[in-house]
């Protein structure tokens, strides 16, 4: 949070300090409830008191003094269902407040597991203990999403697929609202007892800027895996990916790929010993 007090000039010893002599108070708890038919109810209540304002450059970032968080969650299981719920609000002493809420419900029929997820997060929600859904992998964005996805699982086969659509309630750059979509699936098969196949197609689509201005933007990423397991200490992997990128509007196509092998020998449970041999191409993405 130091770097989101503001603005820091590092050349000069009293703004340095005033910075770094950012302190944080945190009180609260958590409380869970078991409830009649295989159900459970929790709450947590926590305030975030800081030492200063934090007053940050981004707009997806907690500013204030103090943060007040209330959450409710809710799980049940019935049969083969079982629901999760979620519910939470932050703001300090203005009225300025934001609301989190979660609804997942999922399905187990024999060998299929069926789940979606929808939520709504939003953008002056802040929780900073607390890793919100979000269609980007590293980092959590507040957004409106809906999450359905599809397993399954036999004796050599697994099968996934999965999508998300989502919108969020405030874009980076100001740029709203802006909207992100992507589908995938996934095939891992074992071909006998010590080989095994694995592919992977993913689509996404989002907006990108492009020459100052934003465009809608398509990505393709495809991998294809062989595992062989020599003996219960020796294990060969070849791996090909593939990325292609395009941005619609400029008919812009842009390309690349990796390939690599890799043996792992585990002589011992204290020693294992791993050689890579790697080969890219991928200048233009």
């Amino acid at each position: 949070l130091r770097d989101e007090i503001g603005y820091i000039d590092r050349d000069n010893k009293n703004n340095l300090n005033y910075h770094r002599r950012l302190r944080e108070i945190l009180l609260g708890g958590r409380g869970a409830l078991s409830l009649p038919g295989n159900s459970r109810i929790s709450f947590t209540v926590f305030q975030d008191r800081f030492s200063r304002k934090i007053n940050p450059e981004g707009t997806e970032e907690f500013r204030g003094k103090v943060n007040n968080v209330y959450g409710l969650d809710f799980e049940t299981w019935y049969k083969s269902m079982n629901l999760v719920a979620e519910f939470a609000q932050s703001g300090g002493r203005t009225k300025s407040t934001g609301k989190a809420r979660l609804i997942q419900p999922m399905f187990h029929f024999d060998k299929f597991f069926i789940w979606t997820s929808i939520y709504n997060y939003d953008h002056n929600y802040f929780n900073q203990y607390a890793s919100g859904v979000s269609i980007r992998r590293n980092k959590t964005y507040n957004e409106q999403g809906f999450f359905p996805g599809l397993e399954y699982k036999g004796r050599q086969t697994k099968i996934g697929v999965n999508s998300r659509i989502v919108r969020h309630s405030q874009a980076e750059d100001s740029h709203l609202p802006w909207d992100e979509a992507d589908f995938w699936f996934d095939v891992n098969h074992k071909l006998s007892k010590n080989l095994e196949f694995y592919f992977r197609e993913w689509e996404e689509w989002d907006e990108e800027k492009y020459e100052g201005k934003y465009t809608d933007r398509g990505v393709r990423k495809t991998r294809i895996q062989l595992t062989w397991d020599l003996s219960e200490t020796t294990r060969l992997r070849v791996r090909w990916d593939q990325r292609r990128e395009e941005l619609y509007e400029y008919d812009r196509l842009s390309s690349g790929h990796l390939l690599f092998g890799d043996v792992k020998y585990k002589p011992s449970d204290p020693l294992t010993l791993n050689a890579r041999i790697v080969y890219f191409d991928s200048t233009e993405v």
